[in-house]
């Protein structure tokens, strides 16, 4: 069966008391019951990766740091196993009272899911970052990131964790490149929704697309 959206849903121990709190929205209940969309659980810290019902366990260290290593998993067994138009990925802690979530609220979130995406790289907010403010970052959460992922002067657009989506082809490019055009260190240094935007720049010159127009769903 060909999904038009595949919905990930990431979270893990810590964050299951909002997964929970999520299962009782008319958000979920909407995606559950459009037989076009697929809903998944993405759980870390197995020994295999593999699908259980609705709910994908990673192979991976289930950590904050450990975040790109596991949405990268994610993208190569989404990819492998399903059939797929686009892939989005949401947090659980979409639910919790914080800004980033108020940002993305429940039914801000919905509304998006009712209209139709444009683009291979989608997502509910957009931002944008310098190699000087990805150091701030770090800095705030007491943690070491390789900052050379972006060129001094360069601002990375990309969309907020909280919630994305990638179609099909680009979901195909992750899978089949991270590994070579990122960091060895990348994929465990939590910066999990740079992945799609550092990628994404790869894969817009690899087709000969202008990258601003690209993330902006104009080509």
């Amino acid at each position: 069966m060909k999904y038009e959206k595949i919905i990930c849903i990431n979270t893990c121990k810590r964050d299951s008391v909002y997964l929970e709190k999520l299962k009782q929205t008319d958000l979920y209940a909407k995606l559950k019951s459009n037989e076009a969309y697929k809903v998944i659980e993405v759980w870390g810290g197995f020994e295999n990766t593999e699908l259980d019902g609705d709910v994908l366990k990673i192979k991976c260290n289930e950590s904050y740091m450990n975040l790109p290593t596991k949405m990268f998993e994610m993208f190569k067994f989404i990819y492998n196993n399903f059939d797929f138009s686009y892939l989005f990925k949401i947090d659980s802690t979409i639910t919790a009272d914080t800004i980033q979530a108020k940002e993305h609220s429940l039914d801000k979130v919905s509304e998006y899911f009712d209209l139709p995406p444009k683009g291979h790289y989608v997502g509910l907010r957009n931002k944008h970052v310098k190699r000087f403010q990805l150091n701030h970052w770090a800095r705030g959460k007491g943690i070491d990131v390789n900052t050379s992922i972006i060129k001094r002067g360069h601002k990375l657009r990309f969309y907020h964790g909280k919630l994305y989506g990638v179609s099909r082809e680009f979901t195909k490019y992750i899978a089949e490149n991270s590994k070579e055009k990122l960091p060895n260190d990348f994929f465990t240094q939590a910066m999990e929704d740079l992945m799609p935007a550092l990628m994404f720049e790869h894969f817009t010159k690899s087709k000969g697309l202008d990258l601003r127009d690209a993330f902006y769903g104009k080509t």
